[in-house]
């Protein structure tokens, strides 16, 4: 039974399909890149139309349902405008935050370092590019500037050796959206 409020399938579908004909028109605004080679599913996380900020997120099997401490996924890529520095932050923090919750109290977050723990070569496109690396314990986050657009990779439990980007097509996206309706299907309550 349907609750007041709540979408019917017709309606949920209808704004699934004007959610990804609005990512497919506004994909060539700005750069997305996203995982090369990876052969877990991956999907779109977060698309700002205006080109700002694109998050893709991977898995290294099967996309598991949402969390309610944090993000579900092995890697996230965020292609996004702005300081790369002040991103790392911003996703350290929230990181920070949800690994300081015991036994339902929170701990006050310190503040972060700014400086990058180590320099690692990351390959854009085959090449390799220069990141900058911040690791705390399983969980790390690498970000560089490729022409105007920054690019921050946030991972857990993955080794750096396993990351190479691209810059993704329609081709690309057409299956990163094809998987976040899958994932969306599976785990609609």
């Amino acid at each position: 039974m349907q609750k007041a409020g709540e979408r019917g399938p017709e309606e949920r579908r209808a704004r699934l399909d004007d959610g990804d004909a609005r990512v497919r028109e506004t994909l060539p605004v700005a750069a997305v890149f996203g995982l090369a080679g990876w052969d877990g599913p991956g999907m779109i996380h977060d698309w700002s139309f205006s080109g700002t900020r694109r998050v893709l997120a991977y898995a290294r099997h099967v996309l598991p349902a949402p969390s309610v401490t944090g993000t579900p996924f092995d890697v996230q890529v965020h292609s996004l405008e702005g300081d790369v520095r002040q991103r790392v932050t911003e996703l350290r923090m929230r990181w920070s935050a949800r690994d300081s919750v015991r036994g339902g109290w929170e701990r006050p977050v310190v503040a972060l370092d700014p400086l990058p723990d180590r320099i690692t070569s990351i390959p854009i496109g085959g090449s390799p590019e220069a990141f900058e690396l911040w690791i705390a314990g399983p969980h790390w986050w690498a970000a560089t500037t490729v022409g105007s657009r920054a690019i921050v990779i946030e991972a857990h439990d993955v080794t750096i050796d396993l990351i190479a980007l691209d810059r993704l097509g329609e081709p690309e996206v057409e299956g990163l959206l094809a998987e976040r309706r899958r994932w969306l299907d599976t785990h609609r309550s």
